[in-house]
């Protein structure tokens, strides 16, 4: 899974937490499926090397890890969710290298023909 070299700005990763799917044993919302269907067959791949235990730190160090992506945006129904996303970017532990290098290879092992949500 590769991003194209960033030439400017960077770029704005949408839905990084997937909805939620991460760590979930089934799909937060229809709107979802995809996302939680990807993030099961990894899961089915075994512990992530270095992985934090929060789901959402994962997705959100994963996304940030890149070198070219500068912002995500988390959106929430949720009002303790967004505290919650808010207090972790405050004390924002990086995602390990490791952690990072084994969520690539999972997500090409799976294929990259996942459709992409809009």
């Amino acid at each position: 899974m590769e991003l194209a070299e960033s030439k400017g700005m960077g770029i704005i990763i949408k839905r990084p937490i997937a909805n939620g799917a991460w760590g979930k044993d089934r799909s937060p919302s229809t709107y979802a499926d995809e996302y939680f269907e990807r993030a099961k067959v990894m899961a089915q791949m075994g512990p992530i090397p270095g992985a934090p235990e929060d789901p959402v730190l994962l997705a959100m160090g994963f996304a940030l890890a890149h070198p070219v992506v500068d912002t995500i945006i988390v959106g929430t129904h949720n009002p303790s969710h967004l505290i919650a996303n808010v207090e972790m970017a405050e004390r924002w532990p990086s995602v390990q290298a490791e952690t990072v290098q084994e969520l690539h290879r999972r997500f090409d092992e799976v294929g990259g023909q996942w459709p992409q949500l809009k």
